[in-house]
């Protein structure tokens, strides 16, 4: 099962990783935005960096979108019942979308089981739906249906992206993909990640929800790189 130690210690560092988050996107606002001149090197990417090489070695499994050896490599800590997700999710589709063929978008788990009763489900959810290659559709449905994430509500939707609900209920109620949901909290929290979302954008990491303008900027400052 689920580490509770480590998900308990996640619940309690979450306050205090938040406020720390939003004074050093303020501080970023206040001492860059008027230079439009956002980079990978601002205070914010200043949190943490993180070797790439172990950062997409542990993660070149999971599901992705585009090829690890574009110049912008994106992977994402997230938990399907969390509403900041669920913000930064409708941003991240457009980004993918601007910038499709441009960059590597990589999904690891994070549910916060003690905030969130239902994002273990979903994640497990999302799991088998990715065994049937249906990974991003599962994705994108929970995420815009947050508020309704019951256990009949992801058989519903498991139906509605054209899942063999056998196969899926079966992998389902045997938690097949727990271990693997365990292992990238697991590895979330050897990169640092307490709180949802987290992005690592070229290793460095990125907490909270990314203004779909500075998230822009960061990539096309990348991308002239």
């Amino acid at each position: 099962m689920i580490n509770q130690n480590n998900l308990k210690s996640v619940k309690s560092k979450r306050i205090w990783w938040w406020v720390l988050g939003a004074v050093v996107f303020l501080l970023l606002l206040f001492i860059l935005w008027p230079t439009k001149d956002i980079t990978l090197n601002s205070p914010v990417a200043k949190t943490q960096k993180i070797d790439e090489t172990v950062l997409y070695n542990q993660s070149k499994d999971e599901p992705h979108q585009g090829d690890v050896s574009a110049k912008v490599r994106i992977l994402e800590f997230g938990d399907f019942e969390c509403s900041y997700c669920g913000q930064a999710f409708s941003i991240v589709r457009e980004i993918l979308q601007k910038y499709q063929g441009k960059i590597y978008f990589a999904f690891r788990d994070f549910p916060l089981i003690n905030d969130h009763p239902n994002a273990l489900n979903s994640a497990l959810a999302v799991g088998c739906a990715n065994e049937q290659g249906k990974f991003w559709e599962m994705h994108d449905k929970l995420f815009i249906n947050q508020a309704n994430l019951t256990d009949a509500d992801l058989l519903f939707y498991a139906q509605a992206v054209g899942l063999n609900t056998v196969q899926f209920n079966s992998c389902f109620k045997t938690e097949k993909y727990l271990s693997e949901i365990n292992q990238d909290i697991d590895d979330g929290l050897g990169f640092g990640v307490r709180a949802t979302p987290t992005f690592f954008i070229n290793g460095y990491k990125i907490e909270g929800v990314i203004p779909k303008d500075l998230f822009i900027q960061i990539i096309e400052k990348a991308l002239a790189e």
